[in-house]
């Protein structure tokens, strides 16, 4: 049909049954044909992007040594010595090595008394709570443990202090002295969990233990090793 304004517009004819509805075009005043109705679908492309970090686990040093001439179940019963030891051998380790107190863990044990220190390195968020600036590398105190002149010179401070403290005499058989240090590194694993963020620390470690029997001959020796690698 034809309106008012001389436009086209749509006209749907009436089709038999089963038939197809056909929809005409309508002209707009440049002449051009567009549809009549038009339906427009927006696909949004969302991009989700995971990230998976690794932290280092913290670096450790463990290291021990032997003061001799003390006893150690009388310093055990002995707390005032006993604290008075730890408290020096923390303060000449911390001005020693660089570090705060926090990174230090003493153990004392029997023979004479060993004392068995682990050195763990503060986290950089550790470092910046605490305010600490210069953390040395734990290869420059592993260097200081393990030069002659560095060594000499610590034992000579924890000879020193160690006689100076009060009643020590109590806990002590003899001349004080200071010796075996061993130092070892720690190495410690962290893995990341992909999608979970989650880092779990480990350490392994395997020994092989062969069962003890007694063995008459070199044959039957080797057979029970054989056996053993079969089990």
């Amino acid at each position: 049909s034809e309106g008012q304004s001389g436009a086209t517009t749509p006209v749907i004819k009436d089709q038999e049954p089963g038939s197809t509805t056909t929809m005409d075009f309508s002209e707009g005043q440049s002449g051009a044909t567009t549809p009549l109705s038009e339906e427009t679908t927006t696909t949004k492309t969302m991009t989700i992007t995971t990230t998976s970090t690794t932290t280092p686990a913290p670096e450790q040093v463990e290291f021990s040594s032997t003061i001799n001439n003390l006893d150690f179940e009388q310093l055990e019963s002995n707390t005032a010595v006993k604290e008075a030891l730890l408290l020096i051998l923390l303060e000449i380790f911390m001005e020693q090595f660089g570090l705060p107190s926090s990174c230090f863990e003493i153990l004392l044990s029997a023979g004479s008394v060993q004392v068995d220190t682990t050195i763990t390195w503060p986290t950089e968020e550790e470092q910046e709570a605490l305010n600490i600036t210069d953390v040395p590398e734990s290869s420059s105190v592993v260097n200081s443990l393990t030069d002659a002149t560095a060594v000499e010179s610590l034992q000579t401070s924890l000879v020193q202090s160690i006689s100076a403290i009060e009643n020590i005499d109590q806990v002590s058989t003899g001349e004080i002295t200071v010796s075996d240090f061993a130092v070892a590194t720690t190495t410690t694993t962290t893995t990341t969990t992909a999608g979970s963020g989650a880092g779990t620390a480990a350490s392994k470690a395997a020994t092989l233990h062969l069962p003890t029997v007694p063995v008459s001959s070199a044959a039957t020796l080797l057979a029970m090793l054989l056996l053993y690698r079969c089990a």
